[in-house]
């Protein structure tokens, strides 16, 4: 049995498609250098220029690729989540009927396992029910998986250490006396009260919990003409 290797990770520059432009426009079909197709017997190919120009292009870029280390990676990781979640924040924000909007909870937090993938909160809303003490945090991730609400805090059951794209929202209930916050067991599933990849259906789950009514309602409404007045 293998044993997973760790992963490593390094700078991807912007030259890095600048070589791949480049080679494409020498490309032409042109006979090139002649390189050994079956060393053994000697024999030797003619390669084109496509073949010089990509394997030029793969040496210049492996030479000055940079390797990163791991608070490197952490510190990039917060850094474009945190913007991720300005940005997310804004767009829903702005989209939302007139009148109602969503407030910036902007906190990043990375997975122990893997430095490069992070959850980061972006808002959260008070819930629409007879206690107030009750919120939602809407999350954006920067990878997919399933979540495991059995235990005392969500687990992410991470598939594979790609990129991806997820929003879920989480119950909270606050303790009066305390001040803590804990999952909201009772309420939704489990304290889940979504998980998708779509951004648009995340936001119409939270036009849903901001306003108290749903997005396609909202939608129905701004289809209808306007009624003028006498």
């Amino acid at each position: 049995m293998t044993e997973n290797k760790p992963l490593r990770y390094y700078d991807a520059p912007e030259y890095a498609a600048d070589l791949a432009r480049e080679a494409e426009n020498k490309r032409g079909g042109k006979v090139g250098e002649r390189g050994a197709t079956r060393w053994l017997r000697g024999e030797t190919k003619a390669r084109t220029q496509k073949e010089i120009d990509d394997h030029n292009a793969k040496v210049d870029y492996e030479a000055r690729k940079r390797y990163l280390g791991q608070l490197e990676v952490k510190d990039r990781t917060i850094e474009r989540m945190d913007r991720l979640g300005q940005k997310t924040h804004a767009h829903f924000n702005r989209e939302l009927p007139d009148g109602y909007s969503i407030v910036p909870v902007i906190e990043s937090k990375l997975l122990e396992q893997y430095p490069h993938l992070c959850v980061t909160q972006f808002t959260h809303i008070p819930l629409r029910t007879a206690e107030r003490n009750v919120f939602c945090s809407i999350y954006v991730t920067n990878f997919a998986a399933d979540i495991d609400m059995t235990g005392d805090q969500p687990k992410f059951i991470v598939k594979n250490h790609e990129y991806g794209r997820m929003f879920y929202c989480l119950a909270w209930r606050i303790d009066p006396a305390t001040g803590v916050s804990t999952i909201a067991r009772d309420m939704f599933s489990e304290g889940l009260v979504f998980r998708t990849g779509n951004q648009q259906i995340a936001f119409d789950h939270t036009v849903h919990l901001t306003t108290g009514t749903k997005a396609s309602v909202w939608r129905e409404r701004l289809r209808q003409p306007i009624k003028k007045t006498a």
